[in-house]
């Protein structure tokens, strides 16, 4: 079936080069275990030599047509559905990059789930280990055995706030359109027209300076209105970095914008996350499986430019509202403390205090000596009583202050 498809769609003759270079490393190789294959002509590829040579293969699913069909992005090549369930059900093992396409090769490809392992993808060291910290102080000043961070260092002001790694609206990835690109460089336009020019700058990373050239040309946004963000340093184009450079970058990095009308995997998310870094995606690869809304950022739809423009807003310091919402979030500190919550807990601490333990003790030592009731009753229980009712006052406060903090 493999053979008929590809003659009647003239693919035969894209791939007889490629079988016979893979012949020539198959005959100088004395015993093969197994082949690996990716995307769905390399599949139909191993899927005819496993048959004629007996070894068994496993694939590696990458941009099914099937997954790209839902996201609303129907594949390039004709018929690819159908070569992709010719060679699936002969693979050994499916390796899938998502938890998504686990479910679409289960449920729309039929294939048995113990066949399909969920294996991720890997993520470079430099982002789980930057070789910058927090502070801006390389990594290998940290590691080495010298004391080189300065003594006191955590205490510092710093270490309290972040300041320090307040940052940039980040795209990294191929600059194109299907990445939708285009779409986050006119949400951001429009967004620092909102807030009158006070946003964070937009970061582009990928691809060399003539591909950016080309790119740009094709934007809907005036060249002359991108050439004054260039040149203000507003809009910056990195072009290809390595990890180590793109962590970097990570360390000024308020949020990663991604855009894809389809993404198979989408290993920036995951690196991106590695560092902490909040993400807004559309519902597809990684984004799909990782994303929640206000956990670890936002889903979004492809193309819909205001739910952009909103949630790139959050990343936002509002000139006007800022401080009024910052008067107004501490007031409701201030009564979820003392009115609302700790208030009525103090009440009842004190209320328990005098009722089960200053009373019946007082009773008890009805006919004691003065001095010793009046030590144990007024001296005791009296400091405890005065005290313990501010317990729950404290706990409400730092709970409050606790969350007041994480929330941002």
């Amino acid at each position: 079936p493999s053979n008929h498809l590809l003659h009647k769609n003239n693919y035969i003759h894209e791939i007889e080069n490629f079988v016979k270079e893979i012949e020539k490393i198959i005959k100088n190789v004395d015993n093969i275990s197994f082949i690996h294959s990716f995307y769905w002509l390399s599949g139909l590829v191993a899927t005819l030599f496993s048959e004629k040579y007996q070894i068994p293969f496993i694939h590696t699913t990458v941009s099914l047509s099937k997954q790209k069909e839902l996201a609303g992005c129907p594949p390039a090549i004709k018929h690819q559905f159908d070569y992709e369930n010719i060679f699936l059900h002969k693979a050994k093992y499916i390796l899938a990059i998502t938890e998504e396409e686990e479910r679409i090769l289960i449920e729309y490809y039929k294939i048995e789930a113990e066949k399909i392992i969920v294996e991720g993808q890997n993520i470079a060291s430099d982002y789980h280990y930057p070789i910058y910290d927090s502070y801006g102080i390389p990594q290998s000043f940290i590691q080495s055995n010298a004391p080189l961070k300065p003594i006191g260092f955590d205490e510092l002001n710093i270490s309290k706030g972040t300041w320090w790694n307040y940052g940039a609206f980040t795209y990294v990835g191929r600059i194109t359109q299907n990445k939708g690109v285009d779409i986050i460089i006119k949400a951001w336009v429009e967004l620092d027209k909102r807030f009158n020019g006070a946003i964070p700058p937009l970061w582009l990373v990928g691809n060399t300076p003539y591909e950016i050239d080309k790119f740009r040309a094709k934007l809907d946004v005036p060249l002359d209105i991108i050439n004054e963000y260039e040149k203000t340093k507003r809009i910056v184009w990195w072009g290809y970095l390595t990890p180590a450079a793109i962590s970097t970058i990570y360390l000024k990095t308020s949020v990663l914008v991604t855009h894809s009308a389809f993404e198979g995997g989408g290993r920036v998310i995951l690196e991106a996350l590695c560092q902490g870094i909040p993400v807004i995606s559309t519902n597809t690869g990684f984004g799909k499986d990782y994303i929640k809304n206000w956990m670890n950022g936002f889903i979004i739809n492809y193309g819909d430019i205001e739910t952009l423009i909103f949630r790139m807003s959050h990343f936002v310091l509002n000139p006007i509202l800022a401080y009024p919402i910052f008067i107004g979030i501490l007031f409701l500190l201030f009564r979820f403390t003392f009115d609302w919550v700790g208030g009525p807990l103090q009440d009842l601490s004190t209320t328990l205090i005098e009722n089960y333990i200053i009373t019946p003790v007082d009773g008890l030592l009805a006919n004691s000596a003065p001095w010793f009731k009046s030590l144990i009753v007024d001296g005791i229980l009296g400091s405890l009583g005065g005290t313990l009712p501010f317990f729950p006052l404290i706990f409400v406060l730092f709970l409050g202050i606790s969350l007041f903090e994480d929330s941002g």
